[in-house]
């Protein structure tokens, strides 16, 4: 309700023209006219631009239909209903009848509204119906084009945007779903004009969203429009992951001023979670053990290139690469344990840095269709609304993943 009134108070119903000085001599006449909101300078596109449709009538009819003309590259809404009031025109009692648009030009140049027909019956004295259309001047708006900006153009009077978590989502625990929940509100925007939702991915975390809400709330002072996005985040590696700030441009068209909202980064991690992922200690204890054996292999078969004859000596770059094929992956190590203990988020956490790695390295693993089949089972039964434990054998989804051939 803040928010509503905030907007509205922002709304200065100042139009253009003014009542006109001729007096009404026919006792079913009067004028229609359009009255333009006046702005600071000519719309941008998209711009919303209030008009206001007035009849000065002598008097009341019974029955009245305004018949609007067709508006062509912009878009229109009516805000509320029409009004009557009493009023006083060149000194004599008059009925007013009033009738709020807004206006969103589609595209730069000239717009033109054409004439509204304001067809009324009135009841004489005598019993019988007099009939009378009245019509108002046709009105052309200046239309600029939108000004260069990145993003998305997103010409508003008011902007509101609000970000929340139903959980702290750093301090996820295990399996534990953290929801986000983003709502735009903007005060004379279509809703259609409202940005998508952005990208909320980030390595080392499942995100899925909600289809988006919108919809809109007609005031005097133009609609007020809402898009509202969900998502459901949940971390899949024991290392915490940021999802970037997010930027929403946008225009105030009061000010006419370019402005940006931002939806700050966010950090997803289990509680307790380090900053960085290290490996365990029992592991990086048997590499520094193995080491030394590994190394005296090494220095042996390079002796034997003097004895043997046809073989050589090799480069440094080549007994790095051979030491290379001795020495055991810590990450195949760490695998192959989380699938024997049944850790099905660590086994999937595992295999999305195998397979990152391998691709940040230039290798692409060729993963077989029922490896494939089986990690998408796996995202689902631990992304579910109750995670469940999956109905397949981790072991054989490890050794499927590294039997896969790196090209």
């Amino acid at each position: 309700m803040v928010m509503r009134f905030a907007f509205i108070c922002l709304f200065l119903f100042g139009f253009d023209g003014s009542l006109r000085a001729q007096e009404i001599t026919d006792p079913f006449g009067g004028f229609a006219e359009v009255l333009v909101e006046p702005l600071p300078e000519a719309p941008y596109e998209q711009e919303m631009v209030l008009i206001k449709i007035r009849g000065i009538y002598a008097k009341k009819p019974a029955r009245h239909k305004l018949v609007q003309p067709i508006i062509l590259d912009a878009g229109w809404m009516q805000l509320g209903s029409d009004s009557w009031t009493d009023t006083m025109h060149a000194g004599k009692p008059v009925n007013s009848y009033e009738r709020v648009m807004a206006i969103f030009p589609q595209k730069p140049g000239k717009i033109e509204i054409g004439a509204f027909e304001h067809r009324m019956t009135f009841h004489d004295l005598d019993g019988s119906w007099v009939e009378r259309v009245l019509k108002s001047e046709p009105v052309v708006i200046e239309v600029q084009p939108k000004p260069a900006t990145k993003g998305w153009w997103l010409p508003a009077r008011g902007l509101k945007v609000t970000d929340s978590w139903d959980r702290e989502p750093d301090q996820l625990g295990q399996a534990e779903l953290a929801h986000r929940t983003v709502t735009i509100e903007a005060l004379g925007v279509e809703p259609g004009h409202l940005p998508p939702a952005p990208d909320m991915r980030s390595p080392g975390i499942m995100s899925f969203s909600d289809p988006e809400e919108r919809s809109h709330e007609l005031t005097p002072a133009g609609p007020i429009s809402r898009v509202t996005w969900r998502w459901t985040v949940r971390t899949i590696t024991s290392t915490p992951a940021i999802i970037e700030e997010v930027s929403i441009p946008w225009f105030e068209t009061t000010t006419r001023e370019l402005r940006e909202e931002v939806l700050k980064e966010q950090r997803v991690a289990l509680a307790g979670s380090e900053a960085l992922e290290r490996p365990p200690e029992t592991l990086i204890r048997r590499s520094e053990a193995l080491a030394v054996p590994i190394g005296l292999i090494v220095g042996a078969l390079a002796g034997l290139a003097l004895l043997i004859p046809g073989l050589r000596f090799r480069t440094r770059r080549e007994l790095t690469n051979l030491l290379e094929r001795f020495r055991p992956d810590p990450l195949f190590a760490a695998l192959r344990s989380a699938a024997r203990k049944g850790d099905a988020a660590a086994v999937r956490s595992g295999v999305q840095r195998l397979l990152r790695r391998d691709r940040e390295a230039g290798r692409g693993r060729v993963l077989e269709p029922a490896v494939i089949e089986a990690l998408t089972a796996l995202d689902k039964s631990l992304f579910a609304q109750t995670p469940t434990p999956p109905d397949f054998d981790l072991r054989a989804l490890v050794r499927g993943v590294l039997r896969a051939r790196a090209m």
